[in-house]
């Protein structure tokens, strides 16, 4: 063998070295390189799962806290309603009770035959009559807002009232 057959036979040899160590090398990159962009994929779909995870936890987080502020909001105001109304029956409550005992003092005088007793008598009435009038129509609105406990004891009342004037109108002061 000749020195220019072996140079080609080294050249052609080296030729396929170098083609196989920079193949290998480019592989080895491009293997690597792959590698690392599909743990980065892999990665940054990990990461989008928990952004969209988080943002479906915090929406929800958003409608519950919604929720109970509307609830604490409705609960607030139906308390309000309710407290008016309450406040509103037991001011015309003290009317009615300040008027029926009115009516009392007017019915148990002994003045009933003269004209100023009459007159006494009629105007204590007509304070009553309007007096539980504005006491029915508050405690209507009441027994709507506040329930059927409520309005069962704002009945019992109205019976206690009305028992009372009728005892008052028939000289039963002593049942008073």
């Amino acid at each position: 063998m000749s020195w220019a057959e072996l140079l080609h036979l080294i050249g052609k040899y080296a030729g396929l070295f170098v083609t196989s160590v920079l193949g290998g090398g480019i592989g080895a990159y491009v293997g690597s390189y792959l590698k690392k962009k599909a743990e980065n994929l892999a990665t940054h779909e990990d990461i989008s799962k928990l952004v969209d995870q988080m943002k479906a936890v915090t929406q929800a987080t958003k409608t519950i806290e919604a929720t109970i502020s509307i609830d604490l909001w409705s609960r607030q105001q139906r308390w309000e309603v309710q407290k008016a109304a309450l406040l509103d029956t037991l001011k015309e409550l003290a009317s009615a009770e300040a008027a029926v005992w009115a009516l009392v003092w007017a019915f148990s005088r002994k003045d009933h035959d003269t004209e100023e007793g009459k007159q006494n008598r009629r105007e204590a009435n007509e304070k009553f009559a309007k007096a539980i009038d504005a006491f029915w129509r508050t405690n209507l609105a009441t027994s709507i807002v506040c329930g059927k406990e409520i309005a069962d004891q704002l009945d019992n009342i109205d019976r206690l009232l009305a028992k009372v004037r009728n005892r008052a109108r028939a000289g039963e002061f002593a049942e008073i």
